[in-house]
Formats: C-alpha cells, sequence, structure tokens
C-alpha cells in the first residue's frame, strides 16, 4: 500500500482491516472498561443473593449439592455473608481467559462493520508534514454534525460515523458508510487537523517520526513543542508527571510523548 499508494489491493484491504479490528477491539482501554463493567454486574449479582435470608440459603444449599468443594467449606451465616458484600470490601478480577474470549468476538464483529465502509486514503507530502500515531491509533469519530452520539455514544455499526486509522507518517486511512473508496492529498491543514483528531483520542502516549509534526487546536496550528504542554495532553500525562515550559531534551520527549 505505500508503495501502490492505492487502498484497492484486495490483500492489502484484507489484511489492514483485520490489523484495525484487532486493535480497536484489544487494547488496555477497552479492556479496563470491560473488566470494569463485568466486575460490576459481579457484584450487583452478589448483592441480589443476600437480598434475604431465604434467597441466601437457598443458594447456599444449591451451591453445595452441585460442587463438592461448595461442600465441605465452612458454613457461613447469611449475617456474615451479606455484612462482606455490603461492605464493598473486596475486588473482582474477571477470568482473563473469558475476557480474551470476548474481545475475539468484538475483533469479528468489528471487522464486519469496517468491511462495508468505503475508504479514502489520505496521501500527504512532504509539504504537508506528517501525520502522528498514538497508544489507541483507531479513532472512531461522529460526522454527523449532531452534538454527541446519543445516549449510547458512537459506534463502528453507525452510520454518519468515520474510523481513522494511520498507516504511516504519510498515509492515512478513512472510512465511512457513505461516500466512495479513493485516493486524496492532504493537505497542511488537513495533516493538522486529522493529528488533533488522533490526539484527542489518544490514551497517554503519542508518536511521531519525528519532531516536526502539526496539530490544528483552537483554531491555529499549534507545534509539536506545544503538545507536552497542552491540556489535552497533559491530562492523559502518567501521574506524578508534570511539565514546565521548557524544551524537553530528545530522551525526555521520547519517554514522554
Amino acid at each position: 500500500m505505500q508503495d501502490s499508494g492505492s487502498f484497492a489491493v484486495e490483500e492489502d484491504r484484507t489484511l489492514v482491516l483485520n490489523l484495525v479490528a484487532l486493535l480497536a477491539a484489544r487494547n488496555p482501554r477497552l479492556r479496563g472498561r470491560m473488566g470494569d463493567f463485568l466486575a460490576g454486574v459481579a457484584k450487583k449479582m452478589a448483592r441480589m443473593m443476600v437480598a434475604s435470608r431465604e434467597r441466601w440459603e437457598g443458594i447456599d444449599r444449591s451451591a453445595r449439592r452441585a460442587s463438592d468443594k461448595a461442600r465441605h467449606r465452612p458454613e457461613i451465616s447469611y449475617e456474615d455473608m451479606r455484612e462482606f458484600i455490603i461492605s464493598d470490601r473486596y475486588e473482582v478480577v474477571p477470568d482473563q481467559t473469558f475476557q480474551i474470549s470476548l474481545e475475539m468476538q468484538m475483533v469479528d464483529t468489528t471487522l464486519q462493520t469496517l468491511m462495508p465502509r468505503k475508504w479514502s486514503l489520505l496521501v500527504a507530502d512532504n509539504s504537508a508534514g506528517d501525520f502522528v500515531t498514538s497508544d489507541h491509533p483507531v479513532c472512531l469519530l461522529d460526522v454527523s454534525g449532531k452534538s454527541s452520539g446519543g445516549i449510547y455514544g458512537v459506534g463502528f455499526g453507525m452510520s454518519q460515523t468515520a474510523v481513522l486509522f494511520p498507516v504511516s507518517r504519510k498515509l492515512m486511512l478513512s472510512g465511512q458508510f457513505e461516500g466512495k473508496d479513493g485516493v486524496r492529498k492532504a493537505s497542511a491543514i488537513d495533516v493538522a487537523q486529522l493529528n488533533l483528531q488522533i490526539i484527542q483520542r489518544a490514551g497517554r502516549q503519542v508518536y511521531a517520526y519525528d519532531d516536526t509534526f502539526a496539530y490544528f487546536r483552537w483554531g491555529k496550528l499549534a507545534k509539536d513543542s506545544e503538545l507536552i504542554g497542552d491540556p489535552l495532553f497533559l491530562e492523559r500525562a502518567p501521574a506524578g508527571w508534570k511539565s514546565d515550559n521548557a524544551r524537553p531534551n530528545r530522551a525526555e520527549r521520547e519517554r514522554n510523548t
């Protein structure tokens, strides 16, 4: 794709979209949210188990009949179990294998929403600057012009959404259900605006080919050196990390950006 300057080659398209689906479904941010959701469901179920003495004792009897391990464990009174669960002094850690299986299902589902999209390959020449990427390079945008994606947010299967994926410092993919496939030259303004979208959706890290990239901020072009002190980026910085107004050396930039 880098050499051909096209996204029309079927083999390239299949490989890249599989990578996009994998990165969109299997990443630390989504895994953390899924883990929090599963833990929350488990705690709600636990509270339901001790909603009444009759319910808890019935569940306890069923567990002892179904499991040798439960049958031989010490008796736990309803009062003790209820106090423990209501106190919330415990942590639920979802099974990693179960989470991975859910993620792999999400990869297939996400891929099915990527294949029908019309993909534009945005090409930046030397005068336009470079695209950046991040630790969360698959970016889903609402392009409907509305203020939000509704109560459920924006999903990969929704119309009037765009998926951005930086392929290299000079190539960016943009996929929408509307429109048509094609190749388009990206101007310096295009590159800066797209870089802003990537930076806004980063986790804690932004990656660039070198320290000459630009991004669009507050209605004007911002230089790479401004990112270190930009609140947009600082809110994602590791806990305890602080920036001053001095331009950091190369080692600092590599560590923090």
